[in-house]
């Protein structure tokens, strides 16, 4: 065999070679975006992120089909409710990577950089919450608005829900409502919600199941 032709049959072998190690061995920091546009941000190896883009890819292809079945049967539960509740389908959209994700050698660099992002967010809640008139006394308006709006988030997490498990019986893959299955690892920079003003929302809803089940 020619010399040349051997070196350069050694070099293509190690170039192969170590693009098998670094998709194996790299990580990265990736944002992803729910179906509400809640964003979680977390480490992932190269193969998980991969796996992730095929999985969105395909939920993106059967996101349409899964909404129109899951809005046909939310009317058809609705219709004998006294006070049925519309579907969300406005507030949904199919999960998606935010931006790029960002790469690292090692392990220990992602999640050096995961922290920092956690911190960032923190801080930035902390920003808005010293924001004047962040915490001013709420009106009798202010806490019935809080109250409806607490309501229409419930009900679009419900709509989530539902449309992941119809996205993972048409797919059959993962398609979790809030962020992306992987790393234990992760930093949610959604906005809060008024936890009081849920939990108002809650207790209304189970207070009409409670009386509808009677009647």
């Amino acid at each position: 065999m020619n010399v040349y032709l051997r070196y350069g049959l050694c070099a293509a072998i190690l170039v192969l070679w170590g693009c098998r190690i670094s998709a194996a061995d790299s990580f990265a920091v990736v944002k992803v975006s729910d179906m509400l546009n809640e964003k979680t941000s977390q480490v992932m190896s190269g193969d998980e992120l991969k796996q992730l883009q095929k999985q969105l890819a395909l939920e993106e292809r059967y996101f349409p089909k899964a909404v129109a079945a899951v809005a046909d049967q939310w009317r058809k539960d609705e219709a004998s409710s006294k006070t049925p509740a519309q579907f969300p389908g406005g507030r949904l959209s199919p999960r998606k990577i935010v931006g790029q994700p960002e790469p690292f050698a090692d392990r220990t660099k992602a999640d050096a950089r995961l922290e920092q992002i956690q911190k960032q967010e923190d801080d930035k809640r902390a920003k808005e919450m010293d924001k004047p008139g962040a915490k001013k006394t709420k009106t009798a308006a202010d806490k019935l608005k809080d109250t409806r709006e607490a309501d229409k988030v419930i009900q679009a997490r419900r709509a989530a829900d539902l449309v992941a498990a119809k996205l993972v019986e048409l797919t059959g893959g993962e398609a979790p409502a809030a962020g992306a299955k992987g790393d234990d690892k992760k930093v949610d920079d959604k906005k809060p919600v008024d936890k009081p003003a849920v939990d108002k929302a809650l207790d209304k809803k189970a207070a009409g199941a409670a009386v509808n089940k009677a009647m």
